[in-house]
């Protein structure tokens, strides 16, 4: 008795089971490919990634970005990138370019790099150094902060190196320079001083400089004239002694510090750029004008709450808006005499510097 085989065709419900799988199955091969071949472009340049190191390659520059939060593509490695190659060819990297890449702990920069732009490894807080190559000739203030004053502390960025071949630029104990020491560019996060003289051939302190340094808390500044926005805002700085060669005091400069009291030099002049330079001082208590200032800018000592006493001289010529807004002055000494003190020209919310105040006229500071 012989058997007989029966064959059947395929149930649709079989059928669509075995092109599900085939689906799943491709699914899974291309999605294996991509993985392996993790790569796209970074403006007119390219990047790839790979086990840690993201490396970005071309003959231009990255793009600049809107901001903190903007991610480009290559930035969704920003929290498993622990180095950045940039290849021979890359001329600039763009502001907020490696913005929160929280492990990175190795950037390699080539000769080829002409300008690194503001706030290019902004919260990069696992950086520790960087070595600027002999390409660079301009660096866009940030260059580097924590965004959040709170988590400043966890920085590790406390050194930047400088190729001895670089024309523009130099650097001393991790400290960023121009080539000739002239200005100081940036002061590392993460250098854990109390303390710092700056060399008698610095005449200017950079914009943001200082910004959120942590541990500083007096410097000495024997030749400088001039001292950028937001230079030591942020800081613990609690003695600065502003030496007479001042010209300038910039926005911002000392805002949201400690210090006690400054005397400001009268070659500071129509002092017009200086905006809420000293405001937010909570700790500022006395504030000495020297003659040759001819003008206060707006909101300069603004809301200094225990400023108390103040050095006026008969040079001043106007206190612009909200100068000395929402202090509570309680002796003013005044070169002038009376009828001089009141030809100044007062911008609003200035009141707090003599309402209440006990005013000495013809009165020079001993």
């Amino acid at each position: 008795m012989s058997s007989v085989v029966s064959l059947r065709k395929p149930s649709l419900a079989t059928a669509g089971q075995i092109a599900l799988m085939i689906l799943i199955l491709v699914f899974l091969f291309l999605s294996h490919s991509a993985a392996e071949q993790d790569y796209g472009p970074c403006g007119d340049n390219k990047w790839k990634y790979e086990d840690g190191v993201l490396t970005i390659y071309g003959s231009s520059g990255i793009p600049d970005l809107s901001g903190y939060d903007a991610v480009p593509e290559y930035g969704r490695h920003r929290f498993d990138t622990t180095k950045v190659v940039i290849e021979e060819g890359v001329t600039s990297i763009g502001s907020f370019a490696f913005s929160k890449f929280s492990v990175l702990s190795e950037v390699m920069l080539p000769d080829s790099l002409t300008s690194i732009h503001k706030c290019a490894f902004v919260d990069c807080t696992n950086l520790k150094t960087l070595t600027i190559p002999s390409g660079v000739n301009e660096i866009r203030a940030p260059l580097y902060y924590p965004t959040n004053v709170f988590s400043a502390g966890s920085s590790q960025f406390s050194s930047v190196q400088v190729a001895s071949s670089n024309p523009v630029f130099s650097s001393q104990d991790g400290v960023l320079y121009s080539n000739s020491q002239t200005t100081l560019v940036y002061f590392p996060l993460a250098k854990n001083i109390s303390s710092f003289s700056c060399p008698s051939t610095v005449t200017v302190i950079e914009d943001y400089a200082f910004y959120r340094h942590q541990t500083l808390q007096s410097i000495t500044l024997p030749s400088v004239q001039s001292i950028g926005s937001c230079a030591f805002q942020w800081t613990k700085l609690s003695s600065v002694s502003l030496p007479s060669s001042m010209t300038a005091i910039k926005s911002w400069a000392f805002a949201d510090t400690l210090i006690e009291s400054v005397s400001i030099a009268g070659g500071v002049g129509s002092w017009s750029d200086g905006n809420y330079a000293f405001a937010g001082c909570e700790k500022l208590t006395t504030v000495e004008i020297k003659e040759g200032v001819t003008e206060i800018p707006a909101h300069a000592f603004l809301n200094d709450y225990l400023l108390e006493t103040v050095y006026l001289p008969k040079s001043v010529q106007s206190i612009k808006d909200g100068a000395f807004g929402g202090d509570l002055v309680k002796e003013l000494y005044f070169t002038g005499s009376e009828y001089d003190f009141w030809n100044i020209i007062f911008g609003m919310n200035n009141t707090p510097l003599y309402s209440d105040a006990t005013i000495h006229w013809n009165s020079n500071r001993e």
